[in-house]
């Protein structure tokens, strides 16, 4: 299967933003994502039917930033969603919101990102902000009463997550969600669902391969102060899919990593992760030829290769 193209992102995002409006405006899922839950996003609780009755079962979109991966990847799929509209965008200059707001027919452009949080035609928020951003601007889309569909990584470490969670806790009728599209494909949902319902054996081991190469020292990937390096921008996709594949947390965790001494981020790490019934390994990289792959294997040795099959990078 190969899905590092735009239609796995459109497909994905669409699922994933279907996921996120059907579970809000159903009454049958909203509330706060936990760090290290490896099943579905939301906790049981009744929607808000305000919104519900207001928007007649749309949901109004802001967009934190015009980083590309938003005005080029999630936007546009959001457009071709019948359950939500993209009514607003946010950048740190106007000039910057606006351009990216008539090229994209967006209606609503503001010069910073709060001024779109205080916004009443948005009710929910996507933030593709850099990653040491993420935790403390999705707070703050709590905080003004919005639902969050943020960027992998949620956070930068189990402590950033936890500070979430506790926001989140604040504010049970709104949805925080980590933007990992994959998890809502019909392709891998499949997936998982074989794995879960024995017919192909028990699940021993999932490797993943995952890696691009970028040298750019503006890019900001290489920037360690922000967040940059493999294991945030891609390793978390092996970290993700093996707990989404095993269904459970894993019992330890062994890794390691090698950093480039300009950048200072890891540009090579790999990981093993036990399970008790099986074991998950990921390796990630930043500085070598471009390449996704994951291997799944069951206790008969039965086994799935599937390539190009998160659409990062």
């Amino acid at each position: 299967m190969y899905w590092g193209t735009s239609r796995f992102w459109f497909a994905a995002i669409l699922c994933l933003v279907a996921c996120l409006s059907n579970s809000l405006f159903s009454g049958r899922l909203t509330g706060i994502l936990h760090p290290i839950s490896h099943g579905p996003c939301w906790h049981l609780a009744p929607a808000n039917p305000t919104i519900r009755h207001r928007l007649m079962n749309t949901l109004r979109w802001g967009i934190l930033s015009t980083a590309r991966i938003a005005t080029q990847k999630v936007i546009p799929a959001m457009q071709k969603s019948t359950l939500g509209i993209v009514t607003a965008i946010a950048s740190r200059e106007f000039s910057r919101a606006r351009v990216a707001a008539d090229r994209l027919g967006i209606s609503s452009a503001f010069g910073s990102y709060q001024a779109l949080l205080d916004s009443p035609e948005v009710d929910a928020v996507y933030n593709p902000l850099p990653n040491h951003l993420h935790v403390s601007w999705s707070i703050r889309a709590l905080e003004a009463g919005k639902h969050v569909l943020c960027e992998k990584p949620i956070g930068l470490c189990a402590a950033d997550a936890e500070k979430l969670v506790a926001v989140a806790a604040a504010h049970p009728h709104l949805k925080v969600a980590e933007a990992f599209m994959y998890r809502h494909h019909p392709q891998w949902v499949c997936v998982r669902e074989l794995v879960r319902s024995g017919k192909i054996g028990a699940l021993r081991t999932v490797h993943a391969f995952f890696a691009y190469n970028n040298k750019d020292p503006n890019n900001i990937r290489n920037k360690a102060g922000t967040g940059g390096g493999a294991l945030m921008d891609i390793g978390c996709y092996g970290v993700s899919l093996a707990r989404y594949l095993f269904g459970c947390e894993p019992l330890r965790v062994v890794a390691t990593m090698r950093h480039d001494p300009i950048f200072g981020t890891d540009i090579l790490t790999a990981a093993i992760l036990d399970f008790g019934h099986g074991m998950a390994g990921f390796t990630c990289a930043t500085q070598l030829h471009r390449y996704q792959r994951v291997d799944v294997r069951d206790r008969t040795n039965s086994s799935w290769e599937l390539e190009s099959c998160c659409g990062g990078g």
